[in-house]
């Protein structure tokens, strides 16, 4: 069964409602995508907070992400918002091994002087879900 399916079948969505409801999300989909964005504040080792802002696993909440890096900016922090979610597509446990890739990626940086994860709401989950299973996500956060 097909995602448009699912979800037709999940909310009751009649099935003359079903072609839309399929381009709308086409369209959407092509537009979002998984990503996440730096906010380095200079090249020193410093403590580096990874961010997954909350948003039901449907988005990512602006108001929980670039705000959010400014003001740890501001207090001395590099920070990193992932933004785990975006690809309508994704079930468990691909935003998990999404956010759990760019923490990868990053551990060895010299920039990243520690690992500190913060997350809001569903974020919050996302980012647990990481740390908690640490040996099967292959990361391992200094403090949460």
């Amino acid at each position: 069964m097909d995602f448009i399916s699912k979800l037709s079948q999940e909310f009751n969505i009649k099935p003359e409602y079903a072609g839309k409801l399929s381009f709308y999300l086409t369209a959407i989909d092509k537009q979002l995508k998984n990503y996440y964005k730096t906010y380095f504040i200079d090249d020193k080792a410093r403590p580096t907070i990874f961010v997954s802002a909350g948003g039901g696993y449907a988005y990512s909440s602006p108001r929980e992400s670039g705000p959010v890096a400014k003001i740890f900016n501001n207090l001395g922090y590099h920070v990193i918002v992932v933004n785990y979610r975006e690809d309508l597509t994704e079930f468990y446990p691909e935003p998990q091994k999404f956010f759990a890739s760019i923490v990868k990626k990053y551990t060895n940086d010299s920039r990243v002087k520690t690992i500190i994860g913060l997350g809001f709401s569903a974020g919050g989950h996302n980012l647990l879900e990481v740390a908690l299973h640490k040996d099967l996500y292959g990361v391992k956060f200094d403090m949460i």
